[in-house]
């Protein structure tokens, strides 16, 4: 049955919701990092697809409120929603800002009283019992959410709609999951036009031109790291179709006057057969769009980046997370150190900017190989750098691994932003981690060869200001 006829049906109802509200919920419990200097703000996508299934086959009003991406305080996301009346509320949040979902479910369950709250994200996925033993959460949408929330707005029966966790007389019930969507080209285009497109930007240094805003090609993911959360919507990757791609940014050329893209998929490159055709779409574009993606470093050749060049792209970047491959294999990321000086050599010679990321405080990590790590991301003369503590998330194995040998120092999601650690690992304490963790940003961001080399490079007011931006963060959590 495809994703369409699925819509198509008719339900047994027992209430239509006529007006649902979409909230990214404000930042309320948020402790300081480096990510409060350098962050953007990006479109909430499970929103905009969810409001864009609504629009399509439902007869609900559908608003979205970002209160992340319009700075809004609680006082005033709650007037907002209350302004909206609606008679279904929506909060999606990750595990990072799952407090602050929390937190503003139950300030409107005394202000907009007796309106059903619904929570989705990847946090509320994974731990949906422990999300509806809140008293302020009356349903959990796991995993892909965009059929089983129609589902629940059409009026269907919850206890029919797969992939919804409920309450039904003080017990939790999860209903069966629901198998993720095939075809993601039966999705209807995003709903762009219900969100703050002005409040968007990038991470510092994360593009060259502005406007500029965040896409997504793909879900799932082929990597099995410990780590991760990506592939737990599948370890196939499923992709919109090359044309479906670049329309998209046809779109968001004139519609929005977008200069550049950011594509936040964490293997872009793959299939690759599927980037050399959308590539070869965007050598045929009539629209000056550049673009920016992620991959694995054993997920691009020397033809396929240069062909990415001529498309567009500006800048690639690599998870590469360690650089001792013991580490490497403990994690499971599937490459070795040569692998990654061989990718980066590639890149540059195909003329792209290089970004790389790295991860301190793995199980297997210990004071050499975390000194070995920040070593490695000095020497492949990487364009840009962004450092990680190793967080468990909910649903990795990593978590399991901390939970199972009590190795959490905390369950307060607020620190689960990856500038803090969460965990203690068997050869290295904490103050070490952290320590490394500060000695990292600034051993690779204050060496004069490389300040000299990002001076030069400088073109725009848009390069003075992003830089500023990095380094003002670099100095606070060089300070921390």
């Amino acid at each position: 049955m495809s994703f369409r006829h699925v819509f198509n049906e008719s339900f047994p109802t027992l209430f239509m919701y006529q007006n649902v509200c979409l909230i990214s919920p404000p930042w309320i419990n948020r402790n300081r990092s480096i990510w409060q200097n350098v962050e953007g703000k990006n479109i909430p996508f499970g929103l905009g697809y969810l409001a864009a299934v609504l629009e399509r086959d439902s007869h609900a009003k559908v608003s979205i409120i970002d209160a992340k991406a319009e700075d809004l305080t609680v006082q005033q996301t709650v007037h907002r929603i209350s302004q909206k009346s609606p008679d279904l509320i929506g909060i999606t949040s990750c595990t990072y800002d799952y407090n602050d979902g929390i937190a503003l479910a139950q300030i409107l369950k005394e202000k907009v009283a007796g309106v059903p709250i619904c929570v989705g994200g990847i946090h509320a996925s994974v731990l949906p019992e422990y999300t509806l033993n809140h008293s302020c959460v009356d349903f959990v949408v796991r995993g892909e959410g965009e059929c089983t929330f129609l589902e629940l707005v059409q009026g269907k029966s919850p206890q029919e709609i797969k992939g919804l966790s409920y309450k039904k007389k003080g017990e939790v019930v999860h209903n069966s999951h629901r198998r993720v969507i095939e075809n993601l080209d039966e999705l209807p285009r995003l709903s762009y036009h219900l969100l703050p497109m002005d409040k968007y930007y990038p991470t510092a240094g994360q593009c060259r031109r502005l406007p500029a805003v965040a896409m997504v090609a793909s879900r799932g993911c082929p990597g099995k790291c410990i780590f991760c959360c990506s592939s737990l919507t599948g370890h196939r990757v499923r992709r919109f179709s090359p044309q479906r791609i670049s329309d998209e940014i046809s779109f968001l050329a004139e519609e929005y006057d977008m200069k550049e893209v950011v594509f936040m998929d964490d293997t872009m490159t793959f299939p690759r057969e599927e980037m050399v055709h959308l590539c070869n779409l965007l050598k045929q574009k009539e629209y000056d769009v550049i673009w920016d993606c992620s991959t694995r470093v054993n997920f691009v050749d020397q033809p396929l980046l240069e062909l990415m060049k001529e498309a567009g792209c500006n800048q690639i970047s690599f998870g590469i997370e360690s650089g001792d491959d013991a580490v490497l294999q403990s994690i499971k990321k599937g490459h070795t150190i040569d692998q990654v000086k061989k990718a980066v050599q590639l890149a540059k010679k195909a003329g792209l900017e290089v970004r790389g990321s790295f991860i301190l405080g793995f199980p297997a990590d210990c004071e050499e190989t975390m000194n070995r790590t920040i070593e490695i991301s000095h020497e492949l003369k990487l364009d840009l750098a962004s450092f990680y503590i190793a967080t468990p998330y909910p649903g990795t194995e990593m978590f399991e691994w901390a939970e199972k040998n009590d190795k959490l120092l905390t369950k307060n999601w607020s620190f689960y932003d990856q500038s803090h650690c969460i965990m203690d690992i068997p050869c290295a304490s904490h103050q070490i981690v952290e320590k490394l963790y500060q000695k990292a940003w600034r051993s690779f961001y204050w060496r004069p060869s490389y300040l000299l080399k990002r001076f030069t490079k400088l073109r725009s007011i848009h390069d003075v200001t992003s830089a500023l931006r990095a380094f003002k963060g670099v100095i606070a959590v060089s300070g921390q």
